[in-house]
């Protein structure tokens, strides 16, 4: 009976880990402007963000798109900062997916499923689309402006820059959520040395065997 006890009280406090979700933002929710390659082309437009502790496993991405026509085709990456200076000079691929556009020019985010990966440090979120001329689907906020937000257009010749090099300082619509587990309540509880307990076995008592 007591054995049963025990198991149940431990399972309860087992199941006291609780989810957290962490969201990466740089930008307010609301896109005052946005910009593309005039004359049509392929472009890719980033936010960088450094890892918070506990919140290293990004499990999706979030994009709010500017002026573009839904179901044109978009690539979103996750990337790997390698020296960590916070540029995208020496990205290195982690994971990404192909997507489409929906919902442009709303504010509303679309999620886009990526494979959980880790990061460390700095890392950095991608959009890639290739657009006709006179579309402009790179979404951002202007109310602020955190130094976070690259674009670059190789099909113009042109390589990673801050976005207020090209006259245009904001934020991109670009999130990256993660997913924080708590360390048990069980953690805490060892700690204030409240689980003594004991086993009675056939006349003699015996301390659990510590499963953490």
């Amino acid at each position: 009976m007591k054995k049963a006890l025990f198991s149940g009280l431990l399972l309860s406090l087992l199941t006291l880990s609780t989810n957290a979700s962490i969201i990466y933002s740089v930008d307010d929710g609301i896109a005052d402007n946005s910009m593309g390659i005039t004359s049509g082309g392929t472009m890719e437009w980033a936010n960088q963000f450094n890892a918070i502790s506990g919140g290293e496993m990004i499990t999706s991405v979030e994009v709010a798109f500017g002026q573009i026509e839904d179901g044109t085709a978009v690539t979103v990456s996750l990337y790997d900062d390698v020296n960590n200076d916070g540029t995208p000079d020496d990205l290195s691929l982690l994971t990404s997916i192909a997507g489409v556009v929906s919902n442009q020019n709303t504010n509303i985010f679309n999620m886009f499923d990526i494979m959980d990966t880790n990061v460390s440090e700095s890392f950095f979120v991608s959009v890639t689309i290739t657009h006709e001329a006179n579309y402009y689907p790179a979404a951002f906020d202007q109310s602020s402006f955190n130094g976070q937000s690259w674009v670059s257009a190789p099909s113009a010749g042109i390589g990673w820059d801050k976005i207020d090099n090209f006259g245009l300082a904001g934020n991109f619509l670009i999130r990256a959520n993660a997913e924080a587990v708590s360390e048990p309540a069980m953690l805490s509880m060892l700690s204030l040395g409240i689980l003594g307990l004991m086993a009675h076995r056939r006349g003699k008592k015996r301390l659990f065997k510590k499963i953490l």
